[in-house]
């Protein structure tokens, strides 16, 4: 059982790692929680069953690190969108290009 919560934690682990590179906002937090929880019932198992700690111990870090990385991201990074100008530039020639345009078929329809 310890075997196979040590594994589902350290997938979820490496998931929301990867995870909380993307641009996503705080979808990353959920599955870092999750290998947290996982991590530490591991290392409760390890510890009573007498053996190796240090594995869990790396999951929990990987979780907290993930956890980390998104709550900094959503704390101090600022999503802008920019403005392009070169796109408002032709979208006001296309308007005037149809203005003209409907301006030359009123004269075609007068003749």
């Amino acid at each position: 059982m310890k075997k196979i919560i040590l594994i589902i934690a350290t997938v979820i682990a490496i998931l929301a790692l990867i995870l909380a590179f993307t641009p996503t906002d705080t979808i990353p937090l959920l599955p870092a929680i999750i290998s947290l929880i996982l991590g530490f019932l591991a290392l409760k198992m390890h510890q009573k069953a007498q053996a190796s700690t240090q594995f869990p111990k790396i999951v929990i870090a990987i979780s907290f690190l993930a956890a980390t990385i998104v709550c900094g991201k959503s704390l101090f990074i600022e999503d802008t969108v920019a403005v392009d100008e070169a796109f408002e530039e032709k979208k006001e020639e296309t308007k005037e290009d149809i203005k003209e345009l409907n301006d030359l078929q009123e004269l075609n329809d007068l003749e």
